[in-house]
């Protein structure tokens, strides 16, 4: 604290020059609520930039968002108590827990659906475990694998798309 207490104000406040300029459509959209085309302008910015880890980020959250943001999570979280062996309702409930910031949670749904045989549906849960958090899917499933010894080396070779040495 300065003892300027505009200075201390503009400290409290986000500063508008701190969403890149390049990302103002996507991150306006978003802030009114259109996740999906906010998704839309910032894959719009990775085709200018493919290495524009902010605006990879930002379009998978908003893709989330636009997927899950309006669920009814006690009518999702039935949907999928009531059928354990359906993808989409464990994705769904994977999403909610993304968005309440259960990633642990998430994750950990879906890496037990497939250690509980569900091999025949990895391809969409590879998918949604790399579109959603990439560097963290993988991360805590190399902790998880090394950690528990389990069928999770499996888990991984499948998400990531390398093959685990023995």
């Amino acid at each position: 604290y300065s003892g300027d207490p505009d200075a201390q104000q503009a400290a409290d406040t986000p500063a508008a020059d701190a969403v890149p300029p390049e990302h103002a459509e996507a991150h306006r959209l978003a802030q009114e609520g259109d996740y999906a085309g906010a998704a839309a302008a910032y894959e719009r910015v990775l085709e200018s930039d493919p290495h524009d880890a902010l605006a990879a980020r930002e379009r998978a959250k908003a893709l989330l968002l636009a997927r899950s943001g309006n669920a009814d999570v006690r009518a999702v979280r039935a949907a999928a108590a009531a059928h354990p062996d359906d993808v989409e309702a464990q994705l769904a409930v994977a999403d909610i827990d993304m968005i309440g910031g259960q990633i642990e949670d998430a994750f950990g749904r879906l890496l037990d659906y497939l250690a509980a045989g569900h091999r025949d549906q990895i391809e969409p849960v590879r998918k949604r475990l790399l579109r959603t958090k990439k560097k963290y899917a993988i991360q805590r499933i190399r902790l998880d694998s090394a950690e528990s010894g389990t069928a999770k080396p499996m888990i991984y070779r499948f998400v990531s798309g390398k093959r685990l040495r023995k």
